[in-house]
């Protein structure tokens, strides 16, 4: 499939210019401790800044219900020590909430570059019938101050890093990745994540424009705090440039076709390769 893609990528026109969408209408100066994740330095094409700016509403107080039932979607490969050091902390935070959870460690197990939207895709329909909500949790984000509820609207958990590797500790303006939950309903609207960004990097970002186009105001958590675990070398996004370049390159193209949720949950196409019990979490390993 990385191969299908490339071959894509290779005849997509060179994008008209982007510019930042420019003034937030939810931007204000507040001590809430849930607020909007901020759009205005969101480097968009004008066609889809109108759409996310019609949306940009305030019509609802933003609210958390501990009554529904979550899933935790960890995409997964070759963490096996980060995977060790998460899992009972982050138990140790959803049972101290009182929340009605299961964890699904959804791995991909075959040679291609790795895929997080579409392993995330794979694991939210692992529990799609059972679930209210899901919260995306990457595997090296730690949580030490967490809410875990379920949000009225999409929410960013982590606003920052009490350890990390990277060059800053305070997440960036337009980041919704990371740890984020959201409604089951507010996923199916995005049609889930685009299948097609391989490697690392920008799967995020579409979403986030997948959220905002769907008519969903995603906010953040001004206290939410985690400790951030060494990644990889091999594995982070600055490491193969054409890599970075070509996901790139497929986010203008998503711009171009004016539709974000063409690819997704809907066209989905994995085999299952092993679905077994663990102590803490199911795990559910698949090939694309």
């Amino acid at each position: 499939m990385a191969s299908t893609t490339r071959t894509i990528l290779s005849s997509i026109p060179a994008p008209f210019k982007r510019k930042v969408i420019g003034i937030d209408p939810l931007l204000k100066e507040t001590d809430d401790r849930f607020t909007p994740v901020r759009v205005d330095n969101l480097k968009i094409r004008t066609n889809i800044k109108e759409g996310i700016l019609k949306n940009r509403t305030s019509n609802n107080t933003f609210s958390v219900d501990r009554s529904k039932k979550l899933a935790v979607i960890i995409p997964y490969r070759n963490r096996a020590q980060h995977l060790a050091t998460l899992i009972p902390v982050l138990t140790e935070q959803l049972s101290s909430q009182k929340l009605n959870f299961r964890i699904v460690v959804a791995e991909q197990a075959d040679e291609e570059r790795f895929n997080r939207g579409k392993t995330i895709n794979v694991g939210a329909l692992a529990e799609w019938d059972w679930a209210d909500y899901f919260c995306i949790h990457d595997v090296d984000n730690i949580p030490v101050n967490a809410e875990y509820g379920c949000p009225s609207e999409p929410l960013r958990l982590v606003s920052l890093w009490e350890s990390t590797w990277r060059t800053y500790d305070i997440q960036q303006l337009t980041y919704f990745s990371g740890v984020i939950s959201m409604k089951k309903e507010v996923f199916s609207a995005a049609n889930g994540f685009n299948n097609e960004y391989w490697g690392w990097g920008l799967e995020d970002d579409d979403f986030l424009i997948r959220c905002l186009l769907a008519g969903s105001i995603p906010h953040q958590d001004r206290q939410g705090v985690f400790t951030d675990l060494n990644n990889p070398a091999a594995e982070t996004a600055a490491t193969n440039s054409w890599v970075r370049h070509s996901n790139k390159r497929w986010l203008r193209w998503q711009m171009l076709r004016k539709n974000f949720n063409a690819v997704g949950l809907s066209n989905i196409r994995y085999s299952i390769t092993d679905d077994q019990e663990c102590a803490y979490y199911r795990k559910v390993s698949y090939r694309n």
